[in-house]
């Protein structure tokens, strides 16, 4: 088994694949991802020996996306019209059922072949960082968006 890890080169090979399931024609480009992990919770059991045990799993509770954004501002309009539908900004008041989105993330070997997919279910939009336009060095714009997530599934 722990052959098989080094059998394929590291992650430049890789692309990601980033979009959410209520509108797929839009295909995020991420810079970087950071998807929460399962954490092992432990206790003491025996104050003299200090014999600790697993309490419980700790799911995760949010995830971050950084994305490059497109030459029209698609991706950044996306989360603006979601924002919109949580809070009015002319009433400031949080919307009645706000939407509640699931999104996929995946790796994909060589460009082609996913090898390993990440399900995320019951998002909510937590913010969206400030974007700042710099076209001093001609770097591509970017910005990040946090979320809430109830389920995470990893295939």
């Amino acid at each position: 088994m722990l052959e098989a890890v080094y059998t394929y080169d590291y992650q430049p090979q890789n692309d990601w694949s980033f979009f959410f399931t209520d509108n797929i024609d839009i295909m995020f480009k991420l810079i970087s991802v950071n998807l929460p992990s399962f954490l092992l919770n432990f206790e003491t059991m025996d104050k003299e020996s200090g014999e600790k045990f697993y309490r419980k799993v700790i799911h995760p509770t949010e995830f971050s996306i950084e994305v490059y954004e497109t030459k029209d501002l698609t991706t950044y309009q996306y989360f603006k019209i979601w924002f919109d539908l949580v809070y009015s900004k002319i009433t400031q008041q949080f919307q009645l059922n706000p939407p509640i989105k699931n999104a996929v993330f995946m790796l994909n070997r060589n460009f082609t072949e996913p090898s390993r997919i990440f399900a995320l279910n019951g998002i909510k939009l937590k913010g969206i960082e400030p974007v700042t336009f710099d076209y001093i060095n001609g770097d591509p714009l970017t910005y990040s968006i946090k979320f809430a997530v109830e389920e995470l599934i990893e295939s």
